[in-house]
């Protein structure tokens, strides 16, 4: 199993989905769980995001591949007037996927590639000089500007051209000449 893989079972395993109004009586409270991996914690997306990112970190990840992303899930998007972002994922940048970022997600199963998701994404946050998480609050003028989310896409596979007898050239040029007039493309 890929570290990433066990990484993410592990935190998602003892993860208890409870937002945050319910929790903690306010909107947004980030904060990781890392320490308490091993027995079930409670939070959201962003506390997944977090304790996902500080259990990589300890397991020797470098924390140059790790970020928390916030973005816009497919909820978000349908609204009239979408908030910034609704959604919290670490993302880490891999290179078993041909140099691709995967990302954790309480919303997903399992580790996925960044643009497998369908998020639009709004911005991201890397460990501070020292270490430590910055925390992030909207609209908070002491808290210096975000870098941009922009993950690593992966590396599309070459295509490989089927090897097509004469009578099945001929047969798919005919099809593509229907299909053309179907749609009125000829």
């Amino acid at each position: 199993m890929d570290a990433i893989d066990e990484l993410f079972r592990d935190v998602r395993q003892y993860f208890v989905y409870r937002p945050d109004l319910e929790g903690f009586n306010k909107p947004d409270h980030w904060r990781s769980q890392a320490a308490h991996i091993g027995s079930p914690y409670y939070g959201d997306c962003d506390d997944l995001a977090m304790t996902a990112a500080d259990l990589a970190v300890q397991r020797g990840i470098d924390p140059a591949r790790i970020r928390v992303a916030l973005c816009l899930t497919e909820v978000g998007q349908r609204l009239t007037i979408p908030p910034p972002y609704d959604h919290m994922v670490c993302l880490i940048d891999e290179t078993w996927t041909g140099s691709a970022t995967v990302a954790l997600d309480c919303r997903q199963r399992a580790v996925m590639t960044w643009d497998r998701l369908g998020y639009r994404w709004h911005s991201s946050m890397r460990l501070s000089e020292r270490g430590t998480w910055r925390d992030m609050r909207v609209g908070d003028p002491a808290v210096a500007p975000v870098e941009i989310a922009q993950p690593v896409a992966p590396v599309a596979p070459v295509p490989i051209a089927p090897v097509l007898s004469k009578n099945e050239a001929r047969l798919a040029k005919v099809d593509a000449i229907l299909a053309a007039s179907k749609f009125g493309g000829g």
